[in-house]
């Protein structure tokens, strides 16, 4: 697809930091979103990949692109003290799979996330899902 972007690692963190500022202490603690973050830049790391894929607002966005808003309820601290990064993965899985049943589309896939608050876990939580999605099956 023409209109993938990239964040560069250094536009990630600055994305977060910018989530915990606008979430005025809500959302979060920034130690909890830097913990995904990190996770997020190993993923990608690992991958040999130097960002993180994003779509350009406005530019040529497929009608068949599937999108959900991914976010998190609860205590933080306990989602990260439990392996928190395996989760939101299952529940994006499940998703897909409950949705393709619902639309009798085996095999639909997700081709994006999107942060459906202002806050370090739930922008986090969506840099990590989509590190942890093969982004040249995605996009």
């Amino acid at each position: 697809m023409e209109d993938v972007r990239y964040f560069s690692f250094q536009d990630l963190e600055d994305i977060l930091r910018g989530a915990h500022f606008y979430a005025s202490g809500g959302g979060g603690a920034y130690e909890n979103g830097k913990q995904l973050l990190e996770q997020t830049i190993h993923i990608l790391r690992e991958r040999g990949e130097n960002g993180l894929a994003y779509l350009e607002p406005g530019k040529n966005i497929p009608d068949e692109l599937w999108c959900p808003f991914v976010g998190a309820l609860g205590a933080p601290a306990k989602y990260l003290s439990e392996g928190f990064e395996h989760a939101p993965l299952r529940a994006l899985r499940l998703h897909e799979e409950a949705l393709g049943q619902k639309l009798d589309q085996p095999g639909l896939r997700f081709s994006a996330v999107s942060a459906v608050e202002t806050g370090t876990i739930a922008y986090g939580m969506n840099m990590l899902l989509a590190a942890q999605q093969d982004s040249h099956d995605r996009c």
